[in-house]
């Protein structure tokens, strides 16, 4: 079997094609992910600790291999991460230029933040896009459920209502034979 060198370990996995209007998110965010995995950078650690999800690594964690826990134990700080994180928003940008991720890249274009450029596209595609749907569909089954108990309510009014007419009409019969009842008794 045939060693491969550095480079071509890091092209294994190919760059993403781009995030573009008709692109998903979902591929997108794995293609990018898959890369990132696949490119060194200082210290021979991969890129894809500068996407991670949790800023600060799980105590007593356990890793499948020395790769992962390379990836979540990294510190998100210094020198080293400053060049990373500057490296993988040139990616992003380079893919999401053109896009509809751009809008939410573009705010730390100045501070070249690959992190929290990330962060904000992940925030807006499954974060507040996804929690919006959420809530319309909560809206929704809200107003079904209201639409059902108002028209269970509007049952038992109706019925409330005939119960009331018929108590009315009935203490009205009753008042009126009453009435006859007093009249019809002469002193």
């Amino acid at each position: 079997m045939m060693a491969l060198s550095t480079q071509e370990e890091e092209m294994v996995v190919k760059p993403s094609a781009g995030f573009k209007k008709d692109t998903k998110w979902k591929s997108f965010k794995e293609g990018t992910i898959a890369y990132l995995n696949g490119i060194k950078g200082k210290y021979n650690i991969p890129l894809a600790y500068i996407i991670r999800e949790n800023e600060v690594p799980v105590p007593n964690q356990t890793y499948q291999s020395e790769h992962h826990c390379l990836i979540e134990v990294t510190p998100l700080m210094g020198i080293e991460f400053e060049e990373d994180n500057g490296h993988v928003f040139d990616l992003l940008k380079s893919w999401t230029i053109n896009g509809p991720a751009w809008t939410w890249m573009r705010a730390y274009n100045s501070i070249q933040d690959g992190r929290r450029a990330w962060l904000a596209s992940v925030n807006h595609f499954e974060g507040d896009a996804r929690s919006k749907t959420e809530s319309r569909i909560r809206h929704m089954q809200q107003l079904q459920l209201l639409s059902i108990t108002a028209r269970r309510n509007i049952s038992r009014l109706r019925c409330m209502s005939l119960f009331v007419r018929m108590g009315m009409l009935t203490w009205n019969y009753m008042g009126k034979l009453f009435q006859k009842k007093n009249e019809s008794k002469t002193y």
